[in-house]
């Protein structure tokens, strides 16, 4: 991503992919695909973007909501250095690039070919897995779920504290990371 130019005329399915692996990088942090898939399917409505900050909250119950536990909002800083690889950036860019195609979408993720509709998780999965395709990764071997483990384990590597990564994927128990998604990258 930081090779691509800045502010280049991108179709849509480019600019699509751009935005989802942002969101997903979220700058180191184990973020959106460190979470269940149908949190990837925010509603803008629930997007607040300051000059250097982006708040997620997901008012909606999860597939993995349990009771009495509702899932912490996510925040996520710009990053300065390169403005290609600033959540901040790029989400405000999508927004403002997709504003006119929504009719009526809450969804941040919309199709990219007319009629434009919200994306399904199926349309979403395919988009991870041409974007690690293009990454080189072997997609017979990784899934899109892979991207759990992979985002998560990197977080951890990175030095990203222990707590702040349950409470961002939404585990409560160590066990379940060390058990499942912590990987050798």
């Amino acid at each position: 991503m930081s090779q691509w130019p800045q502010n280049a005329p991108f179709s849509l399915k480019f600019q699509n992919f751009h935005y989802f692996v942002a969101l997903c990088r979220g700058r180191g942090q184990p973020v959106a695909f460190a979470r269940k898939a149908p949190n990837i399917l925010i509603s803008i409505k629930n997007i607040k973007l300051s000059g250097n900050s982006l708040k997620i909250s997901f008012g909606d119950l999860l597939k993995t909501t349990r009771p009495g536990f509702q899932q912490s909002e996510l925040k996520l800083k710009a990053f300065a250095p390169d403005r290609r690889l600033c959540i901040v950036t790029v989400i405000r860019e999508y927004l403002n690039r997709t504003e006119n195609l929504r009719e009526g979408s809450n969804q941040l993720f919309i199709t990219t070919q007319k009629p434009f509709k919200p994306a399904s998780k199926d349309s979403i999965a395919r988009w991870a897995k041409t974007v690690m395709s293009n990454a080189g990764v072997d997609t017979s071997i990784f899934t899109p779920h892979s991207l759990r483990a992979a985002s998560t384990s990197q977080a951890v590597q990175r030095g990203v504290r222990l707590d702040t990564i349950l409470q961002t994927a939404g585990w409560s128990r160590e066990c379940t990371f060390r058990k499942y998604y912590e990987k050798p990258i």
